[in-house]
Order: structure tokens, then sequence, then C-alpha cells
């Protein structure tokens, strides 16, 4: 039996499944206690863990705080037993933490425009905006780590920044002087850069510099919500190469993408905190995100400990999660809106009868209950009529949704195919990768196909700018400022962006940007829901509230979260030995 045992054993340490290795020293021990093998081993696997700890704290003495992390979780996985080993392995891991994150997709050149979840996590960790929302009430609040302070003068006509001189040690943004902020702000006004903010150039009539810290902004037009105005990523454009296929275009300002794989992406600090801190002040360093095939596997690896942190889980696992102590299940504050956008470029869309056919042609409390939600109810899910929450300003509560009407959508679909000589071009539709929303997709897709109306889901590994149709779900919290890019779908907010418009729509739009007054602006918002609304120039679906999963070790996360990192350089991951120590 020791013989079979060792062979065992050998085997287990050779592939460096450490944990397997013990499992069989504890069989053997239970037939005998005292058998030679089991001291074989255990002087083995403390020796090779002693070496570890010893290089560990070589690695954290030399300030190489990445590498001794990495050694001392080693060591741990050798030798949880081993004397000693739990408090250096709480000290060098509470200097260098790190998040693990369960994931289901990477950072990815995704078709516009539709934003995968890695890109979104991608953009959320690298950029950093001169104005980011804090959290939502009525309306939304904003705070800045570039500005002390900015004073309106001349009834808002002008605006005076000033800078802060320094940054908190948590931070990763540098200091920034007034020609850095110039520098990006002239971008923007630039027809020639890729940056150009055709809007901004509108509002903004001169720009000054009055010190090293302030700056003076002259508005030609008054900004109804000058922070929603200046919430645009802050360094400014700067030529690198691409990483694979990550969209790079601006230099990392707070977390840096220094390790990818086919299943990991790490990133790091990119201003780590000073070494002098004492060592319960330190926060996060590294976060890991982890790839899985679906979300059973990814439950899975937080059950087993394997990740900390799961971005978003189905509603029928969050609900199960919600019973489970080990978890905090937190609630986003802002809903997701799920939406059907149509390309302004394709002709074929253009009819506004076959839009309303497609409209009339869904059977939405089907698809969102069966396909979506998988049959299970949920009461933070319901139909919408607009892009954006039914708790916004913007949100007029008279437009109610369409019902699923055949008899509608089949004669709007003939007639339309009469005006075509008899047929229809064939559109071509892309769309969120996530699971849950595919499978809607799929249907929605299947449900246009039913009533004469054909329709091709273009794989989500094929990048293309050649589409018609957009299956979306979209985060909408500033509707004055951000209808506008949706509805055209160009960020650089130009008046030829709106040529698909009817006249006297691209006219609102238009009076939306020049009005003065916020109440005017809300009035003008609640006419545009009912107006675009009526001419389909898109379909709303469905809105829900979907929830963050996190690990009772990680603090620092808001309470009510406006996205996946949220103040993520506030956050703290406790160290401890979990179960895949043991």
């Amino acid at each position: 039996m020791g013989k079979v045992f060792n062979a065992i054993i050998q085997i287990s340490v050779d592939k460096q499944d450490y944990r397997q290795s013990r499992y069989f020293m504890q069989r053997l021990k239970k037939f005998y206690p005292g058998h030679e093998v089991i001291k074989k081993w255990t002087s083995k696997l403390t020796n090779q863990c002693r070496q570890l700890i010893k290089k560990a704290e070589s690695s954290y003495k030399d300030k190489k705080y990445r590498e001794a992390s990495s050694i001392i979780k080693k060591a741990a996985v050798v030798w949880p037993g081993m004397p000693g080993l739990s408090k250096t392995f709480n000290r060098i891991c509470q200097r260098y933490q790190i998040l693990r994150v369960g994931v289901l997709d990477q950072p990815t050149n995704a078709t516009p425009p539709i934003q995968s979840g890695g890109n979104s996590r991608y953009l959320e960790l690298t950029e950093s905006r001169l104005f980011e929302l804090d959290h939502m009430e009525d309306i939304p609040h904003y705070r800045t780590k570039y500005f002390e302070k900015w004073t309106p003068t001349d009834l808002g006509r002008q605006v005076v920044f000033d800078l802060r001189p320094g940054r908190s040690y948590w931070e990763s943004q540098p200091v920034v002087s007034s020609s850095d902020l110039i520098s990006t702000l002239k971008n923007r006004l630039n027809p020639n850069s890729s940056l150009y903010d055709q809007r901004l150039q509108y509002f903004i009539k001169s720009i000054s510099i009055n010190s090293p810290h302030q700056i003076e902004i002259v508005f030609s037009h008054v900004p109804l919500k000058p922070e929603a105005l200046f919430r645009f990523p802050f360094p400014a454009l700067v030529q690198t190469k691409q990483t694979g296929k990550i969209p790079n275009q601006l230099k990392p300002s707070r977390f840096k993408l220094s390790q990818r794989t086919k299943i990991q992406s790490i990133y790091t600090r990119v201003k780590p905190e000073p070494n002098e801190l004492k060592l319960g002040d330190f926060h996060l360093s590294e976060i890991n995100e982890k790839k899985y095939a679906n979300y059973d596997k990814m439950v899975q690896g937080l059950i087993r400990e394997q990740i900390d942190l799961i971005p978003k889980v189905p509603p029928a696992m969050a609900r199960t999660l919600l019973k489970d102590e080990r978890f905090f299940v937190i609630p986003y504050s802002v809903p997701e809106v799920h939406v059907i956008q149509f390309n302004p470029k394709s002709k074929a869309i253009r009819n506004r009868q076959i839009r309303r056919a497609m409209a009339y042609g869904l059977n939405l409390p089907k698809i969102l209950n069966e396909k979506y939600l998988n049959s299970k109810p949920y009461l933070n899910a319901r139909i919408t009529s607009a892009p954006f929450t039914m708790n916004s300003y913007a949100f007029n509560k008279t437009v109610e949704p369409r019902s699923f009407d055949l008899s509608a959508a089949i004669p709007l679909v003939l007639i339309t195919k009469k005006k075509l000589g008899g047929s229809l071009p064939e559109l071509k539709m892309i769309a969120n990768p996530e699971p849950m929303a595919m499978k809607a997709a799929v249907e929605i897709v299947r449900s246009w196909k039913q009533i004469g109306i054909p329709v091709r889901l273009i794989d989500k590994n094929d990048e293309t700018d050649d589409w018609d149709i957009a299956y979306r779900s979209i985060k909408m919290t500033e509707p004055i400022v951000e209808l506008w890019a949706f509805v055209a779908n160009d960020k650089q907010h130009k008046i030829e962006s709106l040529t698909h418009l009817p006249d006297w729509l691209r006219g609102e739009l238009i009076q939306l940007e020049r009005t003065g007054n916020l109440n005017s602006a809300i009035r003008i918002l609640q006419n545009l829901h009912r107006h675009l609304y009526e001419e389909a120039e898109y379909i709303p679906l469905w809105e829900i509230y979907h929830h963050l999963v996190v690990s009772k070790k990680v603090s620092g996360f808001s309470k009510y979260p406006i996205s996946p990192y949220h103040n993520i350089e506030r956050w703290n991951v406790t160290p401890w030995f979990s179960r895949q120590y043991q």
C-alpha cells in the first residue's frame, strides 16, 4: 500500500496538484498513521513550502510585491498547515491585493454601436473622465477627480475651473496642469481630430488660462448640464498600438492592461500606492479577470472561492445567491435598457411602415419571460417605451408600450412589399453577445421572419460596419446630452447625422440643444419621447435591474453602484486562506 500511495502522490506532485497529494496522504494515514511514506512526503512538502516562504520574503524586501504575492500563494497551496505561514500570507497579500473576477468575455473590437461587457469594463478601468457619474437619485449627480471647484458666473455663461494641485495617495491619475487640459479641449474642438465634438464647439466661445491650475471657459450658449458636457475621457489622445483586438486609443489613466491570454486579462494600477503607507491603508493593486464558458461555471467558481466577484448574473441566479450569507448581491442603481436601434445609414430600413411592422410583430412580454428570464418571474424587469429608464426626467408616462398586434404588422409588411416590387431585402442584425440577450435576439429574428420580414443575425465574431439593425443594452443616464448621439448613432453630434429624420423631428432635437431652461428641456424631451416612439425610430424592449455579486471579503464598493468597477480604486480585498488551499 505504501508503494501504491507513494506513486500516486508522486504523480500529483509532478502535476503540481498539491491538494490531491494531501488528499492521498490523508487516506494512507487512516490505515497507517505513522507510515514512512507520510513522513517522507510531509518532510518534502514542508521543506518546499519553507523555501517558497523564504523566496516570497526576499521578493517582498526587494519591493517586488506582485511576485511575492504569487510565491506566497503557491506556498499556501503546497502546505497550508505550515507554522507561521498564515501571518506571512496575510501581510504580503494585504500589501498587494488582487481582485479575481469571473467574466464571459474579454475586450474586443466589437461592431459599433454594440458595446460588449468586456469593452465596457476595459474602458471603465483604463479611462478616467473629467466628470463621472457618482450616483443616481431623481437626477444624476456627478463627481470629479480633476477639479477642486468650478464656479459659474455671468448667469452660467462663464465658468472658472480650479484644478486640484495634488492627488490622494490611492488615486492613479497624474496631477494635471491647465495646459494639459487645454490640449485635450483643443483636440475636441478641432474638426480634423478624431476626438472632434461638434456639440462642445457649439457651446464653447473661448478658453483662457488664468494660472497653471486655473482655466476659464466662456460659453456662447449656456449648457443645462455643464458636468454632462465635460463627461469625456482624459488625458488626450495618444498614438499607441492596439493590443490584440483591444480598443487602446487613450493612454491608461487608472489601471492598465498588463497581461492577457485567451482566458485571462490582468489589470494593474498605473500609479502604485506609496510604499511608506501602513499595511491597513493599501487598496486594490490588481484586477484579474478570468473567462468562464457560462454563468453556471462562473457561479461554481464563486462558491469554490476561485473568484471574488461576478459583474452580472441572470435574475434566477441572483435570487438564489441572495440566500447565501457568503456574498453580497447588490442591485445596480441604473437599470439596463434593451432596445432595437436602426442604422441611420441603411436605406433598407428607412421605410417607416416596415419599422412599425417590426414593432407590432414582437410579443415582448413573451420574449422577455420565456427567453430572457428563462420563464422565471422577475419583479425588476418591465416592458418600456423609451431607451432611457422609466424613472428618468425625460420619460413621458402617457406613452404606453405597443401591444403585440399581427393584424397591424402583416398588412404593413404586405403594403411595403408591394411598393418595393413584391419582396423585401434581407436585413442584417447585430446583437449584444451576452447569452441572455442573444437568446432574446434569436427569438426576435424568428418573430420577424414569421410576419415576412427577412432578417439575418450576424455572427458575433464577424467584424462588420454593414448592418441594418442592432440589439443593444444601454444605460442612458442623461438624455439631455445622450439622446442625440443615440438617435443619430454619432458620438460627434454632427448636424448632418440627423438628415434621416423628418424636418420637424430634427428641429425638436436641435431645439433641445439650444434651450437654456431646464423645464423647457424636459418638456421637449418628453415630446421627443412620444414622437420618436410614434415614428418607430427605435423599438424599446424592456428595462431590467441586474445585480453585482461580490464576496464578503471585498470591501469599499458602493452600495448603489452605477457600473461593475464603480469607485474601484478604493476597494479592499481581505486576504485569507480559502478552501482551495486546504
